[in-house]
């Protein structure tokens, strides 16, 4: 992986970290205090949709850094991205199954939304978001030595 791609990812995490600490400072214990003041909802669904977003941008990003093809779609992404190894199985499993659907229903408005099923996913999202920054900072970091290691 070169350095630019190394570089790009890097930035990627960074945002991810911040937006999630963005996104865990709107979360509170109880769903009846998440509904309690209407902006909340709001402010989780958008966070959460950012979230998701970038995680997606960096498995794009990674793609093209390890040499493959663009994936053909979000959930391809991760199936992708656990392939090389990058994220563990039960992680990408975890994003396609939930947390690419709710972005899209976010975005696209395809139902309403329940604010009692939003709460709950954004739950896990949190920590399944540090898990996957965790996964691909590792994996980085392990391609930054590689290259480091290949240069005389």
């Amino acid at each position: 992986m070169d350095e630019v791609h190394i570089r790009l990812i890097r930035q990627k995490l960074v945002y991810l970290a911040e937006r999630l600490e963005k996104l865990e400072s709107f979360l509170v214990p109880s769903f009846e205090e998440y509904t309690k003041e209407p902006w909340r909802p709001a402010a989780v669904e958008r966070m959460a949709q950012v979230v998701i977003d970038t995680i997606i941008g960096t498995n794009h990003i990674l793609l093209r850094a390890c040499n493959k093809p663009p994936a053909a779609s979000s959930w391809d992404s991760f199936r992708r991205v656990r392939e090389l190894g990058i994220i563990n199985p039960e992680l990408a499993k975890r994003f396609v199954k939930s947390y690419v659907g709710l972005r899209n229903r976010i975005v696209h408005l395809y139902e309403p939304l329940d604010d009692r099923r939003v709460f709950e996913t954004v739950q896990k999202l949190v920590k399944d978001a540090r898990g996957y920054l965790e996964e691909v900072a590792k994996f980085v970091e392990s391609e930054e030595q590689s290259a480091e290691g290949g240069e005389d």
